[in-house]
């Protein structure tokens, strides 16, 4: 702090041009210079000091304001320099040395009082240094306990007490939840193949298209199954009228015609029939319809190339046609770790957040549980079921899924922001008698918007709010209950 008010002191010197630099020219007479010095940084000083006086507070500038003047005074009181002469040729050295200064006694005085104060210095008066120097350390001292110490009694004035918001702690159900990661897959999916081999005649649908169910997709000429479609038609018809003929004339002539010639003719027509209903078949396979509604995702083919029969082996990889979708609902797959697979069941509630989507969550249930776990991760697959009527949750998203294990009634509750969270233990902050109490407590579950009170606090208990502000104890507050 004196550092401070003794380069403002120079500073403010400077600045009018009267600084400490100027006193140079009597650098030839030390002691006098050092006094001149000494003398100059002291009226600033008293000079900056009034001014933080004046700008501080009124009550500080009437208090300093008459010693400053009393200061002024004194800075201007003559002291002799060194002492008196001995003898006559001690006191003949010195009066000329005073006559040498006295052709600069006036720029002397105007350089020893930058502030304009009235001097009653003469040639004949010269402060000894020593003197100056032990007059100098009394008033610096002296102003500087007078100007600090009041400022910094004006800086400290008691502050009114604080609002602060409060909350009774309240009972009632809480659920301890899990986060885990999943992933979002449709609810149907499938992929599209031929069953007969031929070639795309024409597609219907692209990528992204909405289809229901029994849509035509596709078309695949066969022209080996429409040629036996022919044959297989006219052989049913020629079976069916040798069939009845050899009715009719068993009817006439039982005798001639024996049952086994009937039989015979029954049969060929039956296996005509059978292979016409398999070509039929065959040919319906030709016509790729869409199993369920959903939404085409993916297109493998264009029309004119020759589509394999998916039958088995290698043929069954290179004969998709197209992938179907369906997720107007979607199931969220998550892997429960072995901890947590006792307390996990059907009917637990899910909540689901995916990073494209901040701020959106989504409700839904856990659905099926595969009970065993995994040999390798020792984890269990868990599926919960969300509805997804505007397609917000894509296939493929990787989302993080909060299921409630574990429920508790009855519990005494306090939200979150109340809660003070530190390496030695969790704590609140309570108001008794208008001053604040921090209060150790025990907690259990959590679920991000309250949390349990197992010890430490009673319903009775003023809570504050305290979020990410800090009290401390015994501070003087003024509750208001939370709304």
């Amino acid at each position: 702090m004196l550092k401070k008010l003794f380069a403002l002191a120079d500073a403010n010197a400077r600045r009018g041009g009267r600084g400490l630099s100027n006193l140079a020219k009597f650098q030839r007479f030390p002691r006098v210079a050092r006094a001149s010095q000494l003398w100059a940084l002291g009226q600033n000083l008293v000079r900056c000091i009034h001014k933080l006086a004046v700008k501080r507070s009124a009550d500080f500038q009437s208090a300093v304001s008459p010693t400053c003047s009393r200061l002024r005074d004194q800075l201007t009181r003559p002291h002799q320099i060194g002492r008196r002469a001995a003898d006559s040729k001690s006191a003949i050295r010195q009066s000329a040395t005073l006559r040498h200064v006295d052709g600069d006694h006036r720029q002397l005085v105007d350089a020893l009082n930058p502030v304009g104060i009235p001097s009653r210095l003469d040639a004949h008066q010269v402060r000894h240094p020593a003197s100056a120097r032990s007059f100098w350390s009394c008033w610096i001292a002296l102003h500087i306990v007078c100007g600090v110490v009041p400022l910094h009694g004006a800086e400290n004035k008691p502050a009114p007490p604080l609002e602060v918001k409060v909350v009774h702690p309240k009972t009632g159900e809480i659920t301890r939840s899990i986060t885990l990661p999943g992933n979002v897959k449709a609810y149907q999916h499938s992929t599209l193949y031929a069953k007969v081999a031929g070639y795309l005649k024409t597609i219907h649908v692209d990528k992204g298209d909405a289809v229901k169910e029994g849509d035509l997709l596709a078309d695949i000429e066969v022209p080996e199954l429409i040629a036996d479609l022919a044959r297989f038609k006219t052989e049913v018809e020629v079976a069916k009228l040798d069939f009845e003929r050899t009715v009719e004339a068993q009817k006439k002539a039982p005798d001639l015609v024996v049952p086994q010639t009937v039989d015979n003719a029954r049969g060929k027509y039956e296996v005509a029939r059978a292979n016409l209903d398999r070509i039929e078949k065959l040919l319906g396979f030709a016509r790729i319809t869409a199993p369920f509604s959903g939404v085409i995702t993916t297109r493998y083919v264009d029309p004119g190339a020759f589509i394999p029969a998916a039958t088995s082996g290698s043929a069954a990889n290179t004969a998709a046609i197209l992938t179907l979708m369906d997720f107007s609902k979607v199931r969220i797959q998550v892997a429960v770790p072995e901890p947590e697979v006792p307390r996990t069941a059907k009917g637990q509630p899910a909540a689901v957040a995916v990073e494209e989507l901040p701020g959106r969550i989504f409700r839904g249930e856990v659905t099926r549980i595969a009970y065993a776990l995994d040999e390798a991760s020792k984890t269990m697959l868990v599926e919960a079921e969300l509805p997804n009527p505007k397609w917000e949750l894509r296939p493929g998203m990787f989302a993080q899924v909060k299921i409630g294990v574990e429920k508790k009634h009855g519990a005494l509750l306090v939200p979150v922001e109340a809660l003070v969270v530190e390496r030695g233990g969790n704590s609140v902050f309570t108001v008794v008698d208008g001053k604040v109490k921090k209060v150790a407590v025990k907690t259990g579950f959590n679920d991000g918007t309250n949390v349990e009170i197992v010890s430490g606090a009673s319903a009775e208990d003023q809570v504050i709010l305290a979020g990410k502000q800090t009290f401390a104890a015994g501070q003087p507050v003024n509750a208001v209950e939370a709304r």
